[in-house]
């Protein structure tokens, strides 16, 4: 599930991109108007494709997508083994570093009060 969400969000970055130039250089603009240029480019890209949905770059990179799609929809039909006793361990790692941050939390609260 996560390399497919990943994977559509590269295909909307490359389509982006491969649309609107200015996104794989930005020009030196102060940084309040870098931060509006991808809006601006989202958005028009949006009423792009709300009046031509028969857009040529999205349909190009829709193909490539579903591709990759069912190239990984393989791998994960496969699975692969997996030993649990690493992510308890793992979990036991987890715990042990809450504790020490929580007793270091305290003894510096306990300090701050004093």
């Amino acid at each position: 599930m996560h390399s497919s969400v990943r994977n559509v969000i590269e295909r909307a970055f490359g389509v982006l991109k491969k649309r609107f130039h200015i996104l794989q250089d930005l020009p030196n603009y102060p940084l309040r108007r870098q931060m509006l240029i991808p809006h601006a480019c989202c958005a028009l890209h949006n009423y792009i494709w709300m009046e031509d949905r028969a857009d040529t770059l999205f349909t190009t990179h829709g193909d490539e997508y579903l591709q990759e799609v069912q190239e990984s929809s393989q791998v994960v039909e496969e699975g692969f083994p997996m030993d649990m006793t690493s992510q308890d361990e793992m979990l036991q790692v987890r715990d042990s570093i809450a504790d020490m941050l929580w007793e270091k939390y305290t003894r510096h609260r306990s300090h701050m009060q004093s």
